[in-house]
Formats: structure tokens, C-alpha cells, sequence
């Protein structure tokens, strides 16, 4: 692996790595009805408490349980860690990486048109997933 293409890997794993923080900790503070630093009820409160954030969807007579879509963030960080660390092939990562990236955009579009209010917390990993999306953009660019 060129050096271009090892640093770039390692940014996405480092910006993973405070992905997994930042959504790690929404999904605590859901489970536990924490009060999150930095966030009134106004904003955070209002976003973190409102249907699209833990949308429960039933399907053929069942129904999925209303897990924090933090966790699902969480669940997408990780998956991206460990697929660096297994040498998946960029096309591969930018696979796993764009849709995540368009569902990060959808959020930002519900918190500002649908609840009118904006969680810092979930920009910020909105904002982290973006820079993933674009580094894997990069990093397959790099391979070709």
C-alpha cells in the first residue's frame, strides 16, 4: 500500500474511532435519559426525543423494536474500522460508505424540516460521516 493510500486509511479510521465515541454515547445517553452536555432541551432534547430517532417499523405483522438510530451510527463506524483493518478493496468501502452518508444527510434534512431543532451531537456525526464518505471517495480514486 502506497503512503498516500496509508494515511488516507488511517484518517478514516481515526475519524471512525470518534464516530464510535460520539455515537456510542448518544446511544448510552438514550438507554440511560441522560442530559447531554452542551445541548438544551430546545435542541438535543427535542431531536433525541422526537420519532426519527428511534423509529419502530413494522413489517408482515411484526414489529422491529425502537432502537436509538445512534446505535445503527455505531453499528456503521465499527463495520467501517473493521473492514480497513481487513484490507477490503476501496470499491468495497465506498459501498459501505455512501449510503450511510445519504441516511446522515436525510437526518440533517428531518432535524431541519421535519422537528426544527438540531442535535450537536448528531451534526457532529453527521459531519464525521460525510468526511469518511469523502476520504473513501479518495482513497478509491488512489487504487485506480
Amino acid at each position: 500500500m502506497s503512503r498516500h493510500r496509508k494515511l488516507i486509511s488511517n484518517a478514516i479510521s481515526f475519524l471512525c474511532v470518534l464516530g464510535m465515541a460520539d455515537a456510542g454515547y448518544l446511544t448510552i445517553a438514550h438507554y440511560r435519559e441522560l442530559q447531554l452536555p452542551g445541548c438544551s432541551v430546545e435542541s438535543c432534547g427535542k431531536v433525541l426525543t422526537h420519532f426519527w430517532s428511534h423509529p419502530s417499523v413494522t413489517v408482515l405483522g411484526w414489529t422491529t423494536p425502537a432502537l436509538p438510530t445512534s446505535l445503527y451510527g455505531f453499528v456503521f463506524y465499527a463495520m467501517t474500522f473493521l473492514a480497513l483493518g481487513w484490507n477490503v478493496s476501496p470499491r468495497w468501502l465506498l459501498f459501505l460508505t455512501t449510503p450511510a452518508c445519504g441516511i446522515h444527510l436525510f437526518f440533517v434534512y428531518v432535524q431541519a424540516f421535519i422537528i426544527h431543532a438540531f442535535c450537536t451531537y448528531c451534526l457532529v456525526s453527521a459531519g464525521l460521516t460525510t468526511l469518511v464518505w469523502l476520504l473513501s471517495f479518495a482513497l478509491y480514486r488512489a487504487s485506480k
